[in-house]
């Protein structure tokens, strides 16, 4: 008797459980190694903003943000009553967006060159 490929009656004996390497393995030869194919997908019906929409809005955020910073920095330079803190604030929100904005490009382009690489 085995039970996922180790032969029972071997333990309860005192030897050594024997592995059948080939149990489990219902899969038939000439069908091995080949990928279910996958229907293209209708993406016609999608609803929301795409992917370029969705980057577009992210870098204007983050355009606004640098602007905010350095205008609130000018104001501060010319003498105009601004808060120490609320310069700060915004300059620390700027370069955090930038610190951000940088980290995503990166990835992308090392996610770029990984798939110019693969070979199919």
């Amino acid at each position: 008797m085995q039970i996922n490929g180790i032969g029972v009656n071997s333990i309860l004996h005192g030897g050594a459980p024997k592995l059948d390497p080939m149990s489990g393995f219902d899969r038939e030869f000439d069908t091995f190694g080949k990928l279910p194919k996958i229907a293209p997908t209708d993406m016609s019906n999608v609803e929301g903003p795409s992917f370029m929409e969705v980057l577009h809005g992210a870098i204007n955020e983050v355009q606004h943000t640098k602007n905010e910073a350095e205008q609130i920095s000018f104001d501060y330079a010319t003498g105009k009553p601004i808060d120490v803190h609320t310069m700060m604030i915004a300059v620390a929100k700027a370069d955090i967006a930038m610190q951000l904005t940088s980290a995503v490009v990166s990835k992308t382009a090392t996610s770029v060159n990984q798939l110019l690489q693969t070979q199919i």
